[in-house]
């Protein structure tokens, strides 16, 4: 299987020339490696971050063109990645245009030359990347306002994280199981989101000044409670992906046991993953 170090060296081959010492590095500039070059295998550690495809791909696929999916995907993870970081202010460098640019390029390459109609694949590349700063623009602007509701919350993570999906969703386009995968996948967007933001809560407000848990006026125990039973509605949803199911359903049993949370935090996270289901729904019939 091709490993996200694989798809590093590939990409700097690929694109070559000056910008090529810069990728290598990239890691590092980030912040996500604690020495140069760095890998990225530093940071992703979960396997939807590292084989989405190969979570879904059917028994049949080819080996080429997951391999090719599989590509697009670690590209797509280091842009994403790259622009969230610039975002938040956490990488050690600043002057990432160029970087950006050619991974943005190589991206939209890995994508059209891995499926059919590539001009509507490159349009469709570009909407979600669009998506992504649009999530990245509201979650700032929550931060600056200092509030935010259950339902803004959960179209950022939507917009934030949708661009990951791509390259796997175009694999299962001509198949039944493209709305069971997208189903799964925001649910399992927002179970990673609501774990990261809870236990990042002391971090973010000294970084920011405040928390996601301060802006949504909840405890960040409350928001860790969440990241369990919003991880069994992703296992529930990926019932036609046995893998991504089987996942889902390991993660949420890992989550229970490693954040231990008091009764009352599990019983206030109910109502506030009623809310989120509510939001996730309200989603339902709007743009995919």
């Amino acid at each position: 299987m091709r490993t996200l170090d694989q798809s590093h060296r590939a990409l700097i081959e690929r694109v070559g020339g000056d910008v090529a010492e810069r990728l290598r590095v990239l890691p590092h500039s980030l912040g996500v490696s604690p020495r140069s070059p760095g890998s990225f295998s530093d940071f992703a550690r979960l396997e939807p971050m590292i084989d989405l495809p190969g979570l879904v791909a059917s028994p049949g696929s080819s080996d080429v063109a997951l391999d090719w999916f599989r590509y697009a995907h670690h590209v797509g993870g280091f842009l994403g990645l790259t622009l969230d970081r610039l975002a938040d202010g956490q990488t050690l460098r600043r002057d990432l245009a160029l970087e950006v640019a050619a991974l943005e390029a190589e991206w939209v390459r890995a994508l059209t030359t891995a499926t059919d109609m590539p001009s509507k694949r490159e349009a469709l590349a570009r909407e979600v990347l669009a998506d992504l700063q649009r999530g990245l623009a509201m979650e700032s602007l929550a931060f600056v306002r200092g509030e935010l509701d259950l339902e803004r919350y959960s179209e950022i993570v939507w917009l934030k994280t949708r661009w990951l999906a791509l390259p796997t969703r175009m694999m299962l386009e001509d198949s039944e199981e493209v709305e069971a995968f997208e189903e799964a996948y925001r649910w399992l967007m927002l179970s990673l989101q609501v774990a990261d933001d809870g236990a990042d809560a002391e971090q973010d407000r000294a970084r920011m000044g405040r928390s996601v848990p301060e802006l949504l006026k909840l405890h960040p125990a409350t928001l860790l409670a969440c990241a369990a039973p919003i991880t069994r509605r992703a296992a529930e949803a990926a019932s036609a992906h046995p893998r991504l199911r089987a996942w889902c359903e390991a993660r949420a049993i890992e989550i229970d046991a490693a954040f231990g949370v008091e009764r009352r935090r599990t019983v206030a996270a109910g109502f506030v993953v009623m809310g989120l289901s509510a939001a996730v729904d309200a989603r339902r019939g709007r743009r995919p």
